[in-house]
């Protein structure tokens, strides 16, 4: 039999199982790596969070309710304090859009209560440990 070919064989279209079974193994394996790598990232003790403003970085910009989040993503020798956050957000934006509903509607006015006692609570361990640091330096 001689028959001529043309075009070539395209079998994108087709539902084959066994390309699916490996594609969701595959799936599965690699969601399942990247859960792991997550989870230890997560439990390092080099994982932290942190005001910059600790760490005589305050910028003109930066608010003192700025916080970072760093990722420990092992790489030797490398302080995670020194490396640029994964992550940076600020207290009083992660909040502005339920104070404002709140304030329209009443939503999220529970919790909020909630959050603002525990802010004055620390706000007041805040000013009680300044006061006493300033106070011991008058004394020096």
């Amino acid at each position: 039999m001689n028959a001529k070919v043309t075009g070539k064989a395209n079998l994108r279209r087709w539902n084959l199982e066994t390309i699916e079974q490996a594609n969701q193994a595959l799936e599965s394996v690699i969601l399942r790596a990247a859960g792991e790598a997550i989870d230890l990232a997560l439990r390092d003790d080099e994982t932290i969070a942190f005001f910059p403003l600790y760490e005589g970085r305050r910028r003109a910009k930066q608010h003192p309710l700025e916080v970072h989040f760093a990722v420990a993503l092992n790489e030797a020798g490398r302080s995670i304090r020194s490396a640029h956050p994964v992550f940076k957000t600020n207290l009083r934006e992660m909040l502005a859009d339920d104070i404002a509903e709140c304030a329209r509607d009443g939503s999220w006015s529970r919790s909020l209560s909630l959050l603002s006692e525990g802010l004055k609570h620390l706000a007041a361990d805040i000013d009680r440990a300044v006061s006493s640091a300033a106070t011991q330096e008058d004394r020096q």
